[in-house]
């Protein structure tokens, strides 16, 4: 039987109680019904409810505490490999769940390769194998450490130019300079090191930069080199501030310490050679005042000044080299000519 509209208007007035209650029931069981439809509103309400009840699994029937491989304990295999912001439950570091956390929940973060937390910190190495090896702390010498290298080495690789790995060391030589030393390595042994001081000292077999012709327009040949060279002092000695800041005890900013060298001032090369002079930001003057334009001198630059100034000078040795001969030749014949007869 189907109800379009129950009705009870026609209901006597002045009934029993009864009456007069379903007399004010108007009922439209046909709305009623489009409601609970799929496509009504309660029905997709309902959809919706279903959907993310299935989502949950088996969620609401999981344990809640310290028990492993729970929610609550932290180590719930399905969140383990989720994500990784901090303080989340994807990351496994949710407070609202570490005061739960229980021994087997870090084994079994271990046994699925996620890293075991203490204290919201991450304490000793982080490995990953085949791609390289990041590790914090010494290995075997109180003054070396902080080490980036691959942990991929073997002398049976036969793709050798995927093989070739690097690491950074940083290294305390007492009574020396502090540096850090960055080492290339091949898998058969061979390996150069890149050494740069605490001083701004850097050290390598040899630095190259590119300059093949076919990366060059616009070239212009340097002129009047023996000119440009008069303009330029070479230093046997100075002491020059290293770039950037030094922090004191208190952790400020304060100017960096001298080393002694040798060589010439960027504002001489300026003036005669300006391309060979770069920015090379911000340091201290030795008035202890900032600066934001210290000035560098580029080698390549000087070079091509030296070049030109070599050839020049053999071009004059060539030519005064063609006097002397002319010169020498005049009084030898100068000599023949007015010696008396015997």
């Amino acid at each position: 039987m189907e109800f379009s509209r129950i009705n009870f208007r026609p209901v006597v007035e002045g009934g029993d109680d009864v009456t007069r209650a379903f007399r004010k029931i108007d009922l439209n069981f046909e709305s009623l019904g489009t409601a609970f439809l799929p496509t009504g509103e309660v029905g997709a309400r309902l959809t919706a409810l279903e959907t993310v009840a299935g989502e949950l699994g088996d969620a609401a029937r999981r344990n809640v505490g310290a028990v492993a491989g729970t929610v609550a304990a932290g180590d719930d295999p399905r969140f383990l490999a989720v994500g990784d912001v901090a303080g989340s439950v994807a990351a496994g570091d949710d407070s609202r769940f570490a005061s739960n956390a229980a021994a087997a929940g870090a084994a079994q973060m271990t046994a699925n390769n996620a890293l075991p937390r203490s204290g919201g910190s991450i304490t000793g190495a982080i490995s990953a194998k085949l791609g390289g090896v990041v590790a914090f702390g010494t290995t075997g010498s109180a003054n070396i450490g902080g080490l980036v290298y691959s942990d991929y080495f073997q002398n049976t690789i036969a793709d050798v130019s995927g093989n070739i790995f690097m690491r950074l060391q940083c290294v305390d030589v007492t009574g020396g300079a502090t540096y850090s030393r960055l080492v290339t390595s091949h898998f058969d042994g061979t390996n150069a090191s890149f050494m740069f001081q605490h001083n701004g000292v850097a050290q390598a077999t040899t630095w190259q930069s590119t300059s093949d012709a076919r990366l060059k327009r616009h070239m212009v040949v340097l002129t009047e080199p023996l000119d440009k060279i008069d303009a330029i002092v070479g230093y046997e000695s100075y002491e020059k501030r290293v770039l950037g800041n030094a922090t004191d005890s208190e952790g400020n900013s304060v100017p960096a310490q001298y080393t002694r060298t040798c060589g010439v001032l960027a504002q001489d090369v300026k003036q005669v050679l300006p391309a060979a002079v770069d920015n090379l930001g911000s340091g201290w003057d030795t008035n202890d005042k900032p600066i934001d334009d210290v000035l560098g001198v580029n080698d390549a630059g000087l070079s091509a000044l030296f070049v030109e100034c070599i050839k020049a000078l053999k071009a004059q040795n060539a030519l005064l080299s063609q006097r002397v001969s002319l010169l020498e030749a005049g009084s030898v014949s100068q000599k023949s000519v007015s010696k008396p007869d015997r």
